[in-house]
């Protein structure tokens, strides 16, 4: 793929210019490609071609890698309270970012970093706000930092969250169930289940266990959603071949939420760091006093990172 920085394409339309942007990262190992609508990351590709990203199949789940803000999960009746008399209906699942356009405010060869800022959008949510999404490339590693800002004078309440799709099979002529998840550590923990797009129930799953063997059947509730994992990183393997990628840098996310969808069409599995979840199923609470939530005083910024280790046929 052509090492460039930035592409541009222009199409002339009743005398004006359209603009399709996206923005490229590259080193020696890989190439990264990043929408600017919703500072996605759309390839991420080793030196022989293989993309380790979920191509994005609109007829399973047309979407990569979306920034979930500013909260994670549904609101119960899409709605925001702020509070016992103020709500803002409208507001979908895993908030409004991964459909908006950012602001690149600096580039390198091996890193970028994308703006959205509040003043520029038309939205009821009640707070201002820069958010920033980086990108940086080390190695075979893509580093992915989130900064919010407070730039309002009053505190600040959001939730934010990654959701990248990564794609398996991955390794040629292999299938979906030959794959698996391994943690760092042994875990012991429920599960968080989701009824409808809100969290219903908990549900016994992991005993001192260490591995998540993959198969399609197992998102058919939905995702699985853990909080307070001990394990700073888990790994994507394969049974014979080993090991595909590492996300890292967990302990700091208090919730990982592991997804796909149960179609034979959906060559992905999602390995999501968040702080923060849906509401509760019928719990109505306000939106500062909601499960996970972050708040900020005024000029404050808040940051937090990953990392992914992008490790097979590399």
């Amino acid at each position: 793929m052509p090492n460039i920085t930035d592409c541009l394409i222009f199409f002339p339309v009743l005398g004006n210019l359209i603009e399709m942007t996206e923005y490229s990262i590259s080193n020696e190992y890989l190439d990264v490609v990043i929408n600017k609508s919703g500072a996605e990351v759309k390839h991420v590709l080793n030196k022989v071609g293989m993309d380790y990203i979920w191509r994005g199949n609109p007829l399973v789940w047309g979407r990569h890698a979306p920034t979930l803000f500013p909260y994670v999960g549904k609101l119960e009746g899409d709605t925001l309270r702020e509070s016992t008399t103020e709500s803002h209906p409208e507001f979908t699942q895993h908030g409004f970012a991964r459909d908006m356009d950012f602001l690149r405010v600096e580039q390198t060869d091996t890193s970028i970093i994308l703006e959205l800022d509040s003043a520029s959008l038309q939205s009821s949510y009640p707070y201002s706000f820069k958010l920033f999404v980086s990108y940086r490339l080390e190695y075979r590693s893509l580093n992915i930092e989130f900064k919010v800002q407070n730039t309002g004078s009053d505190p600040m309440y959001f939730s934010i969250g990654y959701h990248p799709a990564l794609r398996i099979p991955f390794f040629d002529s292999s299938d979906y169930s030959e794959y698996y998840l391994e943690f760092e550590l042994p875990e012991t923990s429920s599960l968080l289940r989701l009824e409808e797009g809100l969290i219903g129930r908990d549900e016994s799953f992991l005993n001192y266990n260490q591995t998540i063997a993959l198969n399609r059947e197992l998102f058919s509730d939905d995702a699985l959603i853990f909080e307070g994992l001990r394990s700073d990183y888990i790994k994507l393997k394969h049974i014979l071949k080993g090991d595909v990628l590492r996300v890292s840098k967990l302990s700091s996310w208090p919730y990982l939420g592991i997804w796909s969808k149960p179609s034979p069409h959906a060559d992905f599995v999602c390995i999501e760091p968040w702080c923060g979840i849906a509401d509760y199923k019928g719990e109505k609470r306000l939106f500062k006093d909601k499960r996970g939530i972050i708040k900020t005083q005024p000029r404050q910024i808040w940051n937090n990172e990953i990392g992914i280790e992008f490790i097979g046929e590399n």
